[in-house]
């Protein structure tokens, strides 16, 4: 669906845009992941004010086509139903399960550090190592104002080499 937004919704030639009986059958698959904003799309397509101008537009090209619309997921989301109707057959987790499909989990574990709970603060002229993201290279430099970095931002903004240590440490105490 995402490959069709630009030629049903943004095509310069009409001529370019799909007829609307070109398909008798459309089979979406993941089609709750029509909602995300794709890495593949257009300037065009990411220039939607948001998710629900997104999800519109997701609707739009659907609509465009005459065709029977079957929309296949795991995990169907309120959109999901708003666009393909309630789900005409379900198969829950559970049954998989009891079926021998799927493995039943352990609840999860849940870490707690002092540097998740408390974050990573930075003072004013504290030095920090700064990583350049284009070259690799790592540098020496001093902080201008307080940096705070929270659980979220940990292997993202800032390498938290013995925080991953600490959890890594803590997950192979549980490995069956």
């Amino acid at each position: 669906i995402q490959g069709l937004v630009r030629r049903v919704l943004y095509s310069k030639d009409p001529s370019d845009v799909p007829p609307i009986d070109q398909y008798d059958l459309m089979v979406i698959d993941e089609c709750h992941r029509g909602y995300l904003l794709d890495r593949e799309m257009s300037d065009a397509e990411l220039s939607f004010k948001g998710q629900d101008d997104y999800i519109s537009k997701y609707r739009r090209v659907l609509e465009h086509f005459d065709a029977v619309k079957i929309g296949l997921t795991a995990t169907p989301a309120l959109h999901t139903v708003q666009v393909f109707g309630d789900p005409i057959y379900t198969y829950s987790y559970r049954e998989a399960v009891i079926d021998g499909y799927l493995i039943d989990h352990e609840p999860p574990v849940q870490i707690s550090t002092a540097l998740a709970q408390a974050g990573i603060k930075f003072e004013r002229g504290d030095e920090v190592e700064v990583i350049n993201p284009l070259t690799g290279q790592i540098d020496l430099t001093h902080a201008p104002d307080e940096i705070t970095f929270q659980v979220e931002e940990f292997n993202k903004r800032v390498v938290t080499l013995d925080f991953n240590r600490v959890v890594a440490e803590e997950l192979a105490r549980h490995i069956d």
